[in-house]
């Protein structure tokens, strides 16, 4: 069991990342630090303690991981801040907005003997696999995966319409199209191309994103932060094609359905519902506790190196 501390308390905090820390078996109490006062009656399942400001809660809080959900222009400030106080780090996506951050943050991590994982949640959810499973069993060959994830714009802006504090649709949906090139393909793309389609107030808010794979398997994204609400996978290989809506930010009592094309034959296949962020928490703490499972720190690594060459 390991005790965790959030830093802030942001809207996906409180959507999503609370809730799944109170799913978690491998969490048994939950901290908070953040520039706010804590609100009256505040309380939920393993909530432990509110400290104000995140130095405090680094100082003072017990907790062995630390959950940081800040502006993107903060990410390596205080991922290296908790680092150096010797605790585990999971950081919203994009963690960082430099390859040479995550590089840096990466070395201190292992020196230290720490998981440093990017909270890059969507493919931790049977639905993924099960997808996964139907191209690798039905097809042959490279692949052509086509994404889109587009929303509207929201009013009042958030902070990801705010180009100082690391915002704009690169940083914001960019991370998805990396983590679905790695996530569906064999080794790091030979070839990546980014193609901004428009601006607001000189802000990028929507884009091409176009990743080709040695195997000659490619990845075509649309992502979009000021648009229609769409989100969506559809892949095809010689012999199949599967496509899922919903994939990416799918609530956790949502019931996935994988379309598939085979041999002129369609099918229908639901997936069960799954909350993504509490799969993708256990799985880090299993990691720490254990050694089993992904190379969280590996995967941050190649998925900013993508990044990097995409901007």
């Amino acid at each position: 069991m390991m005790r965790a501390m959030l830093l802030d308390w942001s809207g996906i905090v409180q959507r999503r990342v609370g809730p799944a820390m109170v799913k978690c078996e491998g969490i048994e109490v939950v901290d908070i630090a953040s520039r706010f006062e804590e609100p009256a009656d505040f309380g939920f399942p393993k909530y432990r303690k509110w400290y104000w400001g995140y130095r405090e809660g680094l100082e003072q809080s017990d907790a062995e991981l630390v959950y940081i959900s800040l502006p993107n222009s903060m990410h390596a400030e205080w991922s290296e801040a908790a680092l150096k106080s010797g605790r585990h780090v999971i950081v919203d996506k994009p963690s960082v907005t430099s390859l040479a951050d995550a590089q840096r943050l990466a070395a201190l991590a292992r020196e230290r003997g720490l998981c440093y994982a990017e909270s890059s949640v969507w493919p931790f959810q049977p639905a993924t696999e099960m997808m996964k499973a139907v191209l690798r069993e039905k097809g042959s060959g490279p692949l052509c995966a086509q994404m889109v994830f587009t929303s509207p714009r929201p009013d009042p802006l958030p902070i990801y319409y705010n180009a100082e504090l690391g915002g704009g649709v690169i940083f914001d949906r960019g991370p998805y199209a990396v983590s679905c090139g790695r996530f569906l393909m064999d080794g790091q793309p030979v070839e990546s191309q980014l193609r901004v389609m428009s601006r607001y107030e000189g802000l990028p808010v929507t884009c091409h994103v176009m990743l080709r794979y040695e195997d000659g398997s490619v990845l075509s994204a649309f992502l979009g932060i000021d648009g229609e609400y769409a989100n969506e996978l559809s892949v095809t290989r010689n012999g199949v094609k599967a496509r899922m809506a919903r994939l990416f930010t799918p609530p956790a009592d949502y019931e996935p359905m994988i379309e598939v094309v085979a041999a002129n034959k369609a099918e229908t296949i639901t997936a069960p519902a799954s909350d993504t962020f509490a799969n993708f928490i256990g799985a880090v703490v299993k990691k720490v506790e254990t050694g089993d499972g992904p190379d969280f720190t590996d995967l941050l690594l190649r998925d900013a190196g993508v990044m990097d060459a995409l901007r």
